[in-house]
């Protein structure tokens, strides 16, 4: 399942020139790492230090609190509502590793209703509102501290918001889709 036509995304804005020792050996241990070369990655490997740093906190979400199912149901929701393609692309993989089934991952996508668990609704809930309104009410916050810990409730937070700027960052870099996503 595609969000966008991939030959929209034939091109990258950013031209990439050979890169230093430092800069290559990153993107070696980032490809090492997330067992694939990222067009991601590579855009952004111009700002070395930035790179660095964006790769840091995305393999601290990939392995934080929220158990994986979670943590790609807010993922898949969060790219469906930025129309972001690169980011679908790059999860849907995950999403069936987690458990999330067909029917499932239409749901997420087309937010049509689905006999969700608890937490899940209560995910894309979250995820909804926070993409949506860019803020969570206090009436949403109460109902999800009934469900998380307040770790779980940063963690998730901080997920969804990096997820909506990995959005923005690829669709306004138009990072292509990788041929093998």
């Amino acid at each position: 399942m595609s969000m966008m036509d991939k030959s929209l995304l034939s091109y990258t804005r950013i031209h990439l020139s050979e890169s230093d020792s430092t800069t290559a050996e990153l993107l070696e241990d980032l490809t090492k790492s997330r067992k694939k070369d990222l067009n991601i990655f590579r855009i952004l490997s111009v700002q070395p230090d930035l790179l660095a740093r964006f790769a840091d906190l995305g393999a601290q979400l990939s392995s934080g609190v929220l158990s994986p199912r979670l943590r790609e149901t807010a993922i898949l929701r969060t790219a469906a509502l930025c129309a972001s393609g690169y980011e679908w692309e790059q999860h849907l993989v995950r999403a069936h590793r987690s458990g999330l089934n067909e029917n499932q991952i239409l749901a997420i996508a087309t937010g049509e209703p689905f006999d969700w668990a608890e937490h899940e609704a209560a995910i894309l809930m979250a995820t909804s509102k926070l993409v949506g309104d860019g803020a969570l009410s206090d009436e949403t916050w109460v109902q999800l501290q009934v469900l998380f810990s307040d770790v779980e409730l940063v963690e998730l937070v901080v997920l969804i918001s990096f997820y909506i700027a990995v959005a923005r960052i690829a669709s306004g870099l138009a990072i292509p889709v990788e041929e093998s996503a």
